[in-house]
């Protein structure tokens, strides 16, 4: 026998049909609707539930215990499992993750983790995805969100927003709101090469030497000492030791930036333009700015039109930073002391991003240098060996260990 229709009717005002039944016999509810092609969309929905055997919600919409409209609309949605899960099992709690967004804030300022400078751009980076007083449900704080919102950022990195993201995840598990770190299942992207734009020391002091007042000094620290922007515009008077080089760098990128940083004798002809400066102003207030009326603007104009009148091209002031850590390589500095005048995590860092120079005929003259030294004190030791064996003379057998030692690794 085959399945009767469900034909919509017309019942006062509104229109209703007979909700299909296991027993074969439809229950008659309202649609809730007064269009009749609505209606019969509705009519043929429940048609559809019953090929597929939906008793369960059917009998809700029997009973009145669910609404014809309310189960349409989350068909037409996708969304009808949700929909028969909370008929089941009562309303889906949702869970709004965007005010976590302030106490996350609120948290990394009472631990002091990250620095400044890294908190307020991963708050810049969440903010993107997350919009202040805008509902974020939980349920979209998932992988293909993540990766959606970081393809469309449209940049050829996404690392740094994606460890923001990360951040906010990871104080999200903290707080038992969820149980996974979506944004780690996201690939990362390949970095691009790090920059390592550096200058020769003729090059350097040509650059200084066409500069002239607070900005000359300014490039001359930063040369001396590879230091960072935001460290040199926080220095003052009483954080500089003139005598011993020294000064304390107060960087906020991470909290290795707070270090002590040096100068040696590479740079000498620099600092003393550091020194000349500081003899001038022994008057000042030992607490005031060193740079203080110098501007970010003003420093790097400076920089700029010193390397026009060069004709040095893509040279940007923290390049001073790649200068500083190349020279210091090169004049055999252990990575580790090179990592900590930077402010660098570790070693690793350093030899990974200022360690692949290209090496000049400088670097190779000093070691062809140093062999040839080596080959001429062997080859005195081997010529004195000559003259006691003529002379008749007792021949030391531990001088001619070593001489021979010497000679057969200078052949290698």
């Amino acid at each position: 026998m085959p399945r009767r229709s469900v034909t919509p009717f017309l019942r006062g005002r509104t229109y209703s049909a007979l909700i299909p039944r296991p027993s074969g016999r439809g229950k008659g509810r309202s649609l809730g609707t007064a269009d009749v092609k609505t209606a019969e969309k509705i009519s043929r929905f429940l048609m559809w539930l019953r090929e597929q055997g939906e008793w369960y919600l059917l009998d809700k919409l029997a009973d009145g215990s669910a609404n014809p409209t309310e189960a349409f609309a989350a068909h037409t949605l996708v969304n009808l499992p949700t929909y028969i899960q909370t008929l089941k099992n009562g309303p889906i709690v949702v869970v709004d993750i965007e005010p976590y967004v302030k106490k996350w804030i609120a948290e990394m300022k009472r631990i002091r983790s990250p620095a400044d400078d890294t908190r307020k751009r991963y708050v810049g980076h969440v903010r993107t995805l997350l919009p202040e007083c805008v509902p974020f449900p939980l349920e979209r704080w998932t992988k293909k969100t993540i990766r959606g919102w970081l393809t469309g950022l449209g940049i050829d990195s996404t690392n740094r927003q994606r460890a923001s993201a990360s951040s906010f995840a990871q104080f999200l598990i903290d707080e038992d709101v969820c149980e996974h770190n979506p944004a780690r299942a996201v690939t990362m992207s390949r970095e691009a090469d790090p920059r390592r734009r550096y200058l020769s020391q003729d090059e350097a002091k040509a650059v200084i030497g066409a500069m002239s007042g607070l900005a000359k000094v300014y490039h001359a620290l930063c040369a001396a000492t590879g230091m960072e922007k935001q460290a040199a515009f926080r220095l003052r008077y009483c954080d500089v030791d003139v005598c011993s080089g020294t000064m304390l760098a107060d960087g906020k990128k991470t909290t290795g930036r707070a270090r002590t940083a040096a100068q040696y004798r590479r740079w000498s002809w620099a600092w003393t333009h550091v020194v000349s400066h500081m003899t001038q102003t022994l008057g000042a207030d030992r607490n005031a700015l060193v740079f203080e009326g110098l501007g970010e603007w003003g420093m790097y104009r400076a920089l700029k039109d010193a390397c026009a009148t060069l004709g040095i091209e893509d040279y940007h002031p923290h390049d001073w930073r790649h200068t500083w850590a190349v020279q210091a390589i090169r004049d055999s500095l252990p990575l580790n002391t090179v990592a900590a005048q930077l402010g660098h995590k570790d070693a690793v860092m350093t030899l990974r991003i200022y360690g692949k120079f290209v090496p000049v005929a400088a670097d190779f003259e000093r070691v062809n240098a140093a062999i040839e030294a080596e080959e001429a004190r062997a080859a005195g030791m081997l010529s004195a060996l000559d003259q006691a064996i003529a002379q008749g003379k007792p021949i030391d057998l531990s001088v001619l260990e070593c001489t021979r030692l010497e000679t057969d690794c200078g052949k290698s």
